[in-house]
């Protein structure tokens, strides 16, 4: 599955964006996570914690997870969570 925007593309989070140094250093990026809502990651992540907590995300069957790349270049971006669905 890949979701086109106009910039951007979303593609589901897999095992090789969770193991990408790109990942953990943006989930470690206090600029971009002081606005996503989780405290914890405030004070700092362990890979092992932001492993355990993709694989929960995984897990989930009412969660969607997913990868967002900027069109131009495919670079990795971000991350988009959908829940409840």
């Amino acid at each position: 599955m890949k979701i086109e925007g106009k910039l951007t593309y979303m593609v589901p989070f897999e095992e090789p964006h969770l193991y990408d140094q790109r990942y953990f250093e943006w989930i470690r990026d206090l600029d971009v996570v002081r606005y996503i809502g989780r405290e914890e990651l405030l004070t700092g992540i362990t890979f092992s914690e932001a492993e355990a907590y993709v694989k929960q995300l995984w897990a989930n069957d009412y969660c969607f997870f997913f990868a967002v790349h900027h069109k131009k270049n495919g670079n990795f971006i971000g991350t988009a969570k959908v829940n409840f669905m």
